[in-house]
């Protein structure tokens, strides 16, 4: 059933997208056998995308842990997935899995910090000194630096000083319903 919920979840998730109407890209939550859902591959892909939205806009999301543990089914949907002009965010990077020197080589387009590194940055020196490192390493390989869970002021204001361009969390915006069909605020 895993794969069943998997699949319902991406459909609800570029559904959603195009309730709200939102011009920009479109992160997705995924898991690298998504490369192996043959209702996401070739011509399904499109279906799923609907006539709107462009493989162009949507970053497939899979966490650091998934991607070390299926090296080989991550690399194979990068170059399925990017042929057809998707892109990749390693998700979750930091969250206690050593794997950062396969991560760095990987092809990445995004590396997403984990909110573990993010809570309270503006008071712990060695989440600072972690999150420069991944944002050298980023801009090593050709890859942007998001950071994930930012809730507060000063860990936004943390973040930018060290030279974080991108950010999510609930300092900008909460959840909310696409039943509402209310677009998010863009920050």
């Amino acid at each position: 059933m895993v794969d069943e919920l998997e699949r319902a979840c991406r459909r609800q998730g570029f559904k959603n997208w195009q309730i709200f109407g939102v011009l920009g890209r479109l992160f997705v939550n995924t898991v690298p056998s998504t490369v192996r859902d043959t209702s996401f591959t070739g011509r399904g892909v499109i279906d799923y995308l609907g006539p709107t939205l462009s493989p162009r806009l949507v970053t497939l999301e899979i966490t650091e842990r998934e991607v070390i543990e299926n090296l080989s089914l991550y690399r194979e949907a990068t170059h399925a997935f990017t042929e057809m002009g998707f892109t990749f965010a390693i998700d979750d990077l930091g969250a206690g899995y050593s794997g950062l020197e396969t991560v760095a080589t990987l092809g990445a387009s995004y590396l997403k910090i984990d909110m573990g590194l993010v809570r309270d940055i503006h008071l712990k020196h060695v989440n600072r000194q972690v999150v420069r490192a991944i944002l050298e390493m980023g801009t090593g390989v050709g890859a942007s630096v998001i950071a994930e869970g930012i809730e507060t002021e000063e860990e936004a204001k943390a973040l930018m000083d060290l030279g974080i361009r991108f950010g999510q969390g609930y300092y900008f915006a909460r959840p909310i319903d696409p039943s509402a069909k209310t677009a998010p605020p863009r920050q």
